[in-house]
């Protein structure tokens, strides 16, 4: 699709796209001119943002992992951004349930390694970049989900080819104002060298 410049516009896929960080990523990549796809569990959120910013809604659930291959099998993007920052509530480890870190982990860690995995080839093609978000917060989790996305992401990097996908990751605080310009400077960045950046500005 190409924009009033006669340019070929941007296609960015923004998970947790109804809420908090992400909604504030989607609405930011939106109006800077890119083609966004907001995944979100959220339909009203959805419906709200396809209104305003002409964003594309994608009603989904990130551990249904065959609903989510339906929807991304034949999506092509210049940037995947992993904003599905979800936490509980109760920051002490030891008071925390079962369920509560299963979903903690199943959202924020494998949902992100499993999508990142299903894009990476065409985000290759395109010489795109792969944004995750780090989850911020008090207690033992929010730190330990953060680590282990940051080491994913510099992993990654190491593995991946010179021409792969550019991983970033992206603190979230101390609003996701802030984080929304960091991303904004990352993704205008294309000929910086560094291939996995930790943006703190």
């Amino acid at each position: 699709m190409m924009n009033r410049k006669g340019t070929r516009m941007r296609t960015a896929l923004v998970t947790g796209a109804t809420r908090g960080t992400g909604r504030v990523l989607a609405t930011m990549l939106a109006d800077a001119g890119w083609r966004v796809h907001a995944l979100g569990r959220d339909r009203l959120v959805l419906d709200e943002l396809r209104a305003s910013h002409g964003i594309m809604p994608m009603h989904a659930d990130l551990t249904d992992r065959d609903q989510l291959r339906a929807l991304t099998d034949e999506l092509e993007v210049d940037a995947l951004v992993h904003a599905a920052l979800r936490l509980p509530d109760t920051p002490g480890f030891t008071e925390l349930t079962e369920a509560e870190i299963d979903m903690a982990l199943e959202v924020n860690l494998s949902a992100t390694l499993h999508l990142s995995h299903a894009l990476l080839d065409g985000l290759t093609a395109r010489r795109g970049d792969l944004v995750i978000a780090l989850p911020e917060g008090a207690g033992l989790l929010p730190r330990t989900l953060a680590a282990a996305l940051t080491e994913f992401a510099a992993g990654l990097t190491a593995e991946l080819p010179a021409d792969a996908p550019q991983v970033h990751t992206l603190p979230c605080g101390p609003t996701p104002e802030a984080a929304a310009r960091r991303l904004r400077m990352m993704l205008a960045a294309q000929s910086t060298p560094e291939r996995t950046r930790n943006s703190a500005k």
